[in-house]
């Protein structure tokens, strides 16, 4: 039992906060050269609490859609792909806010993530095959196709609000 109750912990005070560090690493690498303070600034800018409760809540949804049946909660998965992007962009937005660009920015891409996601099975299969550590090579090349992912839908979605 305590084992279950520190990896929740884990999950949602660590794990979580880092997806959005590792969002907001390889957003600024897109833009210009990234360092591990980009990672770790979740934890010391000021939002900490905020970027914890969004992802709580998006965590939560993704468990209680997946309880309904199984495909509910991997498409809840992908209208929330963007989450920790947007949190990593701009922390400030309200849960509301994010969970509203999120299902925005992923309207009719669903399948289209879900297909960009299968493409890498084989990628983490040959990394598996080399006792992870291939996984090394093959984790940077999916988070920067998915920043990219995250900067194209931005600027479609830019031009649809507008």
């Amino acid at each position: 039992v305590f084992v279950v109750i520190a990896s929740l912990l884990a999950v949602i005070f660590i794990i979580s906060p880092l997806q959005v560090g590792k969002a907001r690493y390889y957003l600024n690498h897109a833009y210009q050269k990234a360092s591990i303070h980009d990672v770790l600034s979740v934890f010391t800018d000021g939002h900490y609490l905020h970027v914890v409760w969004v992802m709580l809540v998006r965590n939560m949804k993704i468990v209680l859609w997946c309880l309904c049946l199984v495909f509910p909660g991997i498409y809840k998965s992908y209208q929330y792909y963007m989450i920790p992007y947007l949190l990593a962009e701009n922390s400030s937005l309200s849960c509301e806010q994010i969970f509203a660009i999120s299902k925005q920015m992923t309207r009719q891409q669903k399948f289209d993530i879900f297909v960009l996601n299968l493409s890498f099975v084989g990628w983490y299969f040959l990394g598996a095959l080399l006792f992870g550590v291939g996984q090394i090579f093959v984790d940077p090349y999916c988070s920067a196709t998915d920043v990219e992912l995250y900067l194209a839908r931005r600027s479609v979605y830019g031009k649809e609000s507008s």
